[in-house]
């Protein structure tokens, strides 16, 4: 029972890091402050939540690896952005409708 819950916290560790560096190109004002912040920074919060109640929970040694399982997952969501974005589009309009 432990371990699956481990697995919830780590899978919900890792979607909100890979979630907050995606939403963090997005500026938003908050209503509050008038102030410009990155929108990641609403959610990223919650990941020192996580990762302190896994060290608290199962110790360092699991934290740290939740930590990074996070880093590798950043950096398969880069990747995986970052080609499909620079993917040609087809072109739609370029033929000649024969």
């Amino acid at each position: 029972m432990l371990q699956a819950i481990y697995q919830v916290i780590c899978a919900s560790f890792c979607v909100i890091v890979v979630i907050s560096n995606i939403l963090s190109a997005k500026m938003v004002t908050l209503p509050f402050l008038a102030l410009s912040v990155p929108a990641g920074l609403i959610t990223y919060p919650l990941t020192f939540l996580l990762s302190d109640l896994v060290t608290e929970i199962f110790g360092a040694k699991r934290a740290k690896l939740m930590v990074y399982i996070a880093l590798v997952m950043n950096f398969y969501a880069h990747y995986l952005l970052f080609s499909i974005l620079n993917l040609l589009p087809k072109a739609f309009l370029n033929h000649s409708g024969t």
